[in-house]
């Protein structure tokens, strides 16, 4: 942990595809909230939390596509190295699909044209 870049840093050796990854993060307070949301739910575990929050993996990527990063991004954050793979964790439900098919029939909002030289 690295608290004042504000980075996880994960070494080659405990990543699945031993690829060295550096995630950032904003300092949150998540065990607490988590374990007595999980109690609440009456979740299986011996402190009433399961052993692995692995559905999270799924709903990052999801908030992340949701959210418009692009894949390239979301794929590094999660070490993935092939859009197979990524594709696995990338869930399209049908809402997904109508707002798709609703932005083809909306215009999109005309943007000024950048000057010459000029920093986006």
């Amino acid at each position: 942990m690295d608290w004042d870049r504000g980075l996880v840093r994960l070494a080659r050796y405990r990543t699945k595809n031993d690829d060295a990854r550096a995630y950032p993060f904003r300092e949150a307070r998540f065990y607490e909230p988590w374990r007595a949301a999980c109690k609440k739910l009456g979740a299986p575990g011996a402190d009433g939390c399961p052993k692995r929050q692995h559905g999270f993996r799924r709903s990052a990527v999801r908030a992340l596509e949701t959210g418009g990063v692009p894949r390239s991004v979301a794929k590094r954050l999660y070490g993935h190295r092939t859009d197979a793979m990524y594709t696995r964790y990338s869930i399209t439900t049908e809402d997904d699909l109508r707002t798709a098919v609703r932005n083809l029939h909306t215009p999109a909002p005309a943007t000024a044209p950048t000057p010459a030289g000029a920093t986006v």
